[in-house]
């Protein structure tokens, strides 16, 4: 009986102190007031800008292609030399064919023997020229197939050494086999490798030797969304940032913008516009700048000085209006503002909030 009216008095206590402790919950700690922290609004500088990457590439680029078949025996230059117009690049040689070879031959071989006919007939008549016993007509017409079929046997001898070797040997000392750079520029890229075939094909793909390209003068190229370009314009100037140059900094004037999306990216559903802009020489001589260096470039498109700003993550949609949470009298509420300008953190207030106006940005007990 004793352990019962225990048990009693101590749910009693128990249910006493429960209707105590909600009490002070329900009536005293409403009385506490929220408190937040907050922020006024600042002025300062927003720059919209865009960004988008490109590459340097040479002003001028020039694939050198072989003119004859053959394997190449000797490379003249390498990567990264300076070559001048005309300056031997490679040595092509062409692996003799034996029935060309037999060819060859049995084609030089008919030519003399004509040659020698023509020759005969060529000395008799002479001799009646000379006694006025063959009109001139005739002796002309003799002496013309003599000069003929002393061409042909030349050609022919020609042809046989061609087959046989790759080349002849022409009155400057030179060979026609030597494949020479058609342009001033540095030698980017060298294609073919001593002991490589380069081919020649009747539709003009033939094989390439080298790529010369004039460092002197280089461009940003770069490929830009459709919803960039529409900012673009022709003359207008731009900084370019390059990755392997942090520091360094190179001015572009936009010369070109391409009327048409480049197909490629078309049927990845992307729609982009190839750009090219000149590249100022930079002042700093130490850097040498090299074809393929990627580069990241920065457009303003506008900009607003020392205009009311407010971090971009206080802004809230309230139906349709743009609005922000301040702190009136203690109280929080909820101001419309008219933004414009916005770089991404900050967004600029054209109406609706004052310098002096407390911004929400946490609330805390």
């Amino acid at each position: 009986m004793r352990n019962f009216t225990k048990f009693i008095l101590l749910l009693l206590l128990a249910a006493g102190g429960f209707f105590v402790h909600t009490k002070y919950r329900l009536f005293t700690l409403p009385s506490q007031q929220p408190v937040f922290q907050t922020e006024r609004p600042v002025r300062r500088t927003i720059v919209h800008k865009k960004q988008f990457c490109g590459n340097i590439i040479p002003c001028k680029e020039v694939t050198i292609h072989t003119h004859i078949p053959g394997i190449v025996d000797k490379l003249f230059v390498k990567e990264g030399d300076l070559v001048q117009k005309g300056t031997a690049i490679a040595r092509i040689t062409i692996q003799p064919n034996t029935d060309k070879v037999e060819q060859a031959k049995s084609a030089l071989r008919s030519a003399i023997i004509k040659r020698d006919k023509i020759r005969k007939t060529f000395l008799r008549d002479r001799v009646l020229f000379t006694k006025k016993m063959l009109a001139q007509e005739a002796y002309e017409a003799t002496l013309a197939a003599w000069e003929d079929a002393k061409e042909q046997v030349a050609i022919a001898e020609k042809q046989l050494t061609i087959t046989r070797c790759g080349y002849i040997k022409v009155p400057q000392g030179e060979n026609s086999n030597i494949v020479k750079a058609t342009t001033k520029g540095i030698a980017l890229a060298l294609p073919a490798k001593e002991g490589s075939m380069v081919n020649v094909s009747r539709e003009g793909k033939n094989s390439a030797v080298v790529v010369i390209g004039d460092m002197e003068n280089l461009l940003f190229s770069a490929k830009v969304h459709e919803t960039d370009v529409v900012y673009l314009r022709k003359g207008m100037t731009f900084p370019i940032t390059l990755n392997a140059l942090k520091k360094e900094k190179l001015q572009v004037t936009l010369t070109h913008i391409s009327p048409k999306a480049n197909d490629e990216y078309k049927n990845q559903g992307e729609i982009l516009f190839e750009i090219q802009g000149t590249i100022a020489k930079s002042k700093n001589k130490k850097i040498y700048l090299r074809a393929g260096y990627v580069g990241i470039a920065e457009i303003i498109l506008d900009q607003a000085k020392n205009v009311l700003t407010v971090p971009e993550n206080l802004i809230e949609r309230e139906g349709e209006a743009d609005v922000v949470k301040c702190l009136d009298n203690g109280k929080p509420i909820n101001k419309k503002v008219r933004l414009g300008l916005s770089d991404g953190l900050h967004a600029e207030v054209k109406e609706g909030l004052t310098e002096m106006d407390q911004l929400i940005i946490e609330k805390t007990l």
